[in-house]
This record gives structure tokens, sequence and C-alpha cells, in this order.
């Protein structure tokens, strides 16, 4: 819910004390002090076209907390309609028309505001936030700077100026800001969190690479769930450091997942350095769990993406199951062409500087493949059916009698990927069978469409009886 601001409260009390209000006024104000917003917004004079602009302020305000942005936005346009002296109302015009992505808008009704009232800080800040969205950081600076002016400002306006001078480029000027935001916000304030990751940052975007590591450090020692800034501070330190100290950060990456920690962006992988190459970012990444991918084992990826963000090719490190040991070789995939560089092989894990460094040899082509496969999508496909030979399983799921038994609709696909990996998708049905429940997939597969029976008993109804 959004938050009544104090400059608010401010101005009802000036204006009990300046103004009489109506009857309808006391009504309103009287249920909006108990925040009953439904109430408010329901209340109706005896003639709703005679409710003065106050009443229709307090109905905005009732439905701004109830963030019903829109309606809030009619309540305020008629109150300043009925009354253009109130600045409150116009600044409240302006938050909801902010809210609704109406920046320019919101900007003239601030500027109003400020035109009847130009001592409130609140009003400049508001009209620097509107420029920041719209990506006018010059005049968000010139607003922020406006609003420290005052005694009275917010303490989010230094992060907010911050901000607006990276946006300028001004980035000493953005590390300042934020620094001093860190003295006098409380560690509990979410900008306080923002303002410590954006240090980081911005100290390593200056190249003062010491200096943001341990930033890093310092705002994970307060904040160790953020899991985000630890991969974060993962890639710095590989980059720029030449201890293994890194390796903290990525067990405690490991055992978040582990514990169920991990947001769902971050659950997959970890992003562990990123470097331009011509004219490609490659992004390497370590997979919490081994892929399938698709005969062979693969913990470690790096990516290329082009500047239409497409992938041209990748370079992984895969674990070579047939001989039996725990050995793994990097190779590349280009062009429908598998490349083995049985030259890099490795064993154990956490090799991440030293990969880094074979995979620019081999893009640099200092080292030449000592085995090429093509065409690799049907060699692919080749060994998957010889690894996941549908006709050698019990259960096939050819009949209900044959269904595969599964605990959610992802292992369905992951199985159909695995013994049809280019099978096409017709439909999908719910089925009964001796009251048993079945998902029914019809496909196609090598131009032959078929249906694959999945019993589902163990997850299906299960939340609507949990409810």
């Amino acid at each position: 819910m959004k938050k009544i601001s104090l400059l608010f409260t401010i101005f009802l009390l000036c204006s009990f004390l300046l103004n009489a209000q109506s009857r309808d006024a006391k009504k309103i104000k009287k249920m909006l002090d108990e925040e009953q917003y439904e109430q408010v917004l329901e209340y109706k004079s005896k003639k709703e076209h005679r409710l003065d602009g106050k009443s229709l302020f307090y109905k905005g305000v009732s439905a701004y907390n109830l963030s019903q942005d829109e309606k809030a936005n009619q309540y305020f346009s008629m109150s300043v309609a009925k009354d253009p002296t109130d600045a409150v109302a116009h600044y409240y015009k302006g938050l909801t028309e902010f809210y609704l992505k109406q920046y320019r808008d919101a900007i003239v009704s601030y500027d109003k505001a400020i035109q009847i009232t130009d001592t409130i800080s609140e009003f400049y800040e508001a009209k620097g936030d509107a420029y920041s969205k719209l990506g006018d950081f010059d005049s968000a600076v010139e607003y922020f700077k406006k609003a420290m002016q005052y005694t009275d400002c917010s303490k989010d306006v230094y992060t907010s100026l911050a901000y607006a001078f990276s946006g300028v480029g001004l980035l000493d000027s953005a590390l300042y800001y934020y620094e001093f935001a860190l003295i006098i916000l409380d560690p509990e304030d979410r900008m306080y969190r923002i303002a410590s990751n954006n240090i980081g940052i911005l100290y390593r975007m200056t190249e003062q690479y010491d200096k943001s590591i341990a930033a890093y450090k310092q705002h994970i020692a307060m904040f160790p769930d953020d899991y985000a800034v630890m991969m974060e501070c993962i890639q710095n330190m590989l980059k720029y450091e030449e201890t293994e100290e890194y390796l903290v950060y990525l067990k405690k990456l490991y055992e978040a997942r582990e514990n169920g920690d991990l947001p769902a962006d971050l659950s997959d992988m970890i992003y562990f350095t990123t470097f331009q190459w011509n004219e490609y970012l490659i992004v390497a990444c370590e997979l919490f769990e081994e892929e399938d991918s698709p005969i062979f084992p693969c913990k470690y990826k790096y990516v290329a993406i082009d500047n239409d963000d497409n992938v041209p090719f990748w370079i992984q490190l895969e674990k070579e199951t047939i001989s039996g040991e725990e050995l793994h070789r990097l190779k590349l995939v280009k062009k429908d062409s598998l490349f083995v560089y049985s030259n890099f092989e490795y064993t154990g894990k956490n090799h991440h500087r030293t990969l880094t460094h074979a995979v620019l040899q081999i893009l640099n082509n200092e080292v030449a493949p000592d085995t090429i496969i093509a065409p690799y999508r049907e060699w692919v496909k080749q060994a998957m059916a010889k690894k996941y030979d549908v006709t050698k399983l019990e259960n096939d799921g050819s009949s209900f009698e044959k269904a595969i038994k599964v605990n959610s609709v992802t292992e369905e696909y992951e199985w159909l990927r695995k013994y049809y990996p280019d099978y096409e998708m017709i439909s999908q049905g719910l089925y009964f069978e001796n009251n048993i429940p079945y998902d029914v997939l019809s496909i196609i597969v090598d131009g032959v469409e078929k249906k694959v029976y999945f019993e589902i008993s163990s997850f299906f109804g299960k939340f609507l009886l949990d409810e």
C-alpha cells in the first residue's frame, strides 16, 4: 500500500486552521482518518456534483491508498477543477500520473503545485523523479538539488540524486551521494540496500576494482541474502584478484540453493565472468547441476551473444562418460558442428580462471581441435536414440497400462525431450481410467502421430485439496 506522506498531514492541518470545511468534507475526513477507504469512495452527498474540492480530494487519497491510481487521478482532477489553489491536490494528481507512467503530465501537475507553494521540497523531488523516468537526468539533477535546499527534504533524495548523476555520466558525484546516503539512511531502509549495491557497481565502472570488491564484501556482510550481489562479487574477484577467496561465496550460493533460498532467476546457474571478444559478449556460467547437453553431462558454459541477442556458438566443459573417469573436455558447438579439444582436459572442479584462459585460446584459434563432428544435430539425435531407447522401457507411455508415472507437468516434457527429442506437440488432454488421472499428450514423431500416456495421480488435485 502507498503511504500518505507527512506533507499531506501538514497541509491538512493547515486547511483545518485556515479554511472552513463543508459538512461532507468533515464526514469523509473522519472516515479517512479511520482508514475506511472503501466507505470514503462509496460516500455520496445528497447531490454528487455538490461535493467540494476538499471532499473530492479525500476521495482521491482513499483511492490512492487502495492503489486505484486511475480512479484517484479522476478525483484529484475534479478536486483541482473545483479548487485550483490547492497545491497538495495538484501534487497528488501528479503522483497518480507518475504511477500511471504519464510522466510529462505529472511534471505539469508538479509545476502547478510549485507555482502555488514553492517552499515544499517534496514537490521538487517528485519533479526530479519524473525527469529521471524520462531519461532527462540533467533536469532531474537540477530539481533534486532544489529539493535539498530545504531542511525537511527526504533522505531518499540523496540516492535519487546519485542515480541522476550516474545518468549524466558524473560517476564520482554519484559515488559521493551514494556514500553520503549510507551515512544518513537506516540500514533497514530499502534505499540503503540499493545505495550499498550501487557503490560496488560504480567503483567497478570507474575501474577502482579493489574498492569495488571491498564494497561488495561489506554489502554481503550486511545483506547475506543478496545472492545477486554475491555473484557480482565472484565475477570481480575472479577478474581482479588472484586469491581463491571467491570460493567462500561460491559455497554459500550452493548452500542457499540446497536450502531453497535462491530466487528462481538465480537457481539454475552462477554467472562467474563476462568479457567482450570481437563483436560478441561472452557470458560464462557454472550450472548448479550438470546438464545433459545432450549426451555428455555439462557443468560449465561460455555462451557467445551477438548484437541481436542471438547465440551463434558456445563452448562447454563436458564430462566424458565413456571412459568411466572423472574427465572433462572443452568442446565448441558452432554451425551444426562439434569441435573437441582433448588437449584441454580437467579433473575435479573450480577451474574458473584456467577455463577462461583456455576458452580465449580456442576463440583466438591458438589451438586446433583434434576431433570435428558434423552434422552435430543429426549425431546428437542418433546418440540420444541409443541412450534413450523407448523400446527398451517397460513403461513406454504407449497406453494407460504402460503410462509413465510423473510428479509434475515439467517431468512430462523432460521425458519427451529425452525419448522424442524432435517431437511436435499437437494437444494435451486429461483422462480418467479406473479413477486414476492421466495426462495424454498427442505428438508427431518422424511424421507419425502418437499418444503418450502419463499417470499424474501423485500431484493431480493436490493443490485443490490443500486449499
